[in-house]
């Protein structure tokens, strides 16, 4: 991969990040009191995506692979996001997050010992490895 298709990737993935933001916010506000799914503790609880985070970028991108390549900052964080130019893309990405993530609440330690998905773009696959 050419060292500017990468930039344009890692801002795209940040991009996607910051638009699903409140769906995680809202997820975690309304589990407040639930256990993590797999050991049962109440400590270090985070917001896990069933479906890894990495797949799901993948699939919208087969799906919807005309994808901006220009961004905007965050005011504050200057993290890479969507422009309001594409507010659509954006808002399809949202759809599909919000329809395919199927979100769990883990502790920190159960979701640190899930496999990660290694996303290989020129070969045009993805495969679990793990940790």
């Amino acid at each position: 991969m050419r060292r500017e298709d990468y930039s344009v990737e890692k801002k795209l993935t940040s991009a996607f990040r910051h638009a699903i933001e409140i769906q995680i916010k809202r997820f975690r506000s309304s589990n407040r009191n639930t256990a993590c799914v797999d050991c049962g503790v109440m400590t270090t609880l985070t917001v896990d995506q069933i479906n890894h985070f990495e797949g799901l970028c993948y699939d919208f991108l087969k799906l919807h692979p005309h994808h901006p390549a220009e961004f905007a900052k965050a005011p504050i964080t200057s993290q890479d996001i969507f422009s309001k130019n594409d507010a659509a893309y954006r808002k399809l990405w949202e759809d599909y997050h919000q329809k395919e993530a199927n979100l769990q609440i883990l502790c920190l330690a159960c979701n640190q010992g899930r496999p990660n998905v290694e996303i290989d773009l020129e070969a045009g696959r993805r495969f679990f490895q793990e940790t």
